[in-house]
């Protein structure tokens, strides 16, 4: 298992404890979302356009801890992307 099946695998079975940098990670870097800062300083959104659901974007705040519905969203939206 590589390293970013691990860090999905993570992410997925415990939501919970989830940083800001790995859900930035598994987004951008392995499934190819494109990162933008939102009106406000503290959100960010994610698009891809393999997404279909709520118009392509995923929004992640940039909060410790993040909550978990904002992490379910955004494995929900890795997972139809790259086709899980």
């Amino acid at each position: 298992m590589g390293r970013d099946e691990k860090l999905y695998e993570k992410i997925k079975n415990n939501p919970k404890s989830v940083t800001f940098e790995e859900i930035d990670r598994l987004l951008v870097n392995v499934a190819g979302f494109t990162k933008r800062n939102g009106s406000r300083a503290s959100h960010f959104f994610y698009k891809h356009e393999k997404l279909k659901d709520i118009n392509g974007f995923v929004n992640i705040p940039y909060a410790k801890p993040i909550k978990s519905i904002y992490i379910k969203k955004a494995i929900k939206a890795f997972e139809e992307v790259m086709g899980l």
